[in-house]
């Protein structure tokens, strides 16, 4: 049985540092064996970074946390589990929305939560009026 996915707006200095942590997880796990570490270490310190995050949403991309279920106790209480996140960046003159990243832990790949996530940003666009990903 699946558990919903849901996509939470990355708005706080907190998620943003979950964002990051996500990233630097997925990324080490993916791309060291294809890329090397010195690329990755370069990467994820120049894109992937809460810093970095910080400034690209200042330049108007739009980060989610991609979460699945709910804690039913604890903490986090009624969130779910961060499986990964997205970032898309309006571009109205284009009538376009671009994908800039799309990123899901490992076991949380090859169940059609990447197509999930696709569904969003394409209804994400859609109600904004824009016509093209």
């Amino acid at each position: 049985m699946s558990q919903a996915i849901q996509f939470v707006p990355v708005t706080t200095p907190q998620q943003l540092d979950a964002v990051a942590g996500l990233a630097h997880e997925i990324w080490y796990e993916y791309y060291v064996p294809l890329i090397g570490r010195a690329q990755v270490d370069y990467m994820v310190s120049r894109f992937q970074s809460s810093e970095a995050m910080a400034q690209q949403i200042r330049e108007d991309y739009e980060y989610f946390l991609i979460q699945r279920g709910l804690v039913q106790h604890g903490p986090a209480q009624g969130q779910g589990r961060p499986i990964g996140y997205c970032a898309v960046q309006p571009q109205p003159a284009e009538s376009s929305l671009f994908l800039s990243k799309l990123y899901l832990l490992r076991d949380a790949r090859g169940a059609g939560t990447g197509r999930e996530c696709m569904e969003f940003i394409e209804q994400l666009a859609r109600r904004r009026g824009l016509t093209l990903l």
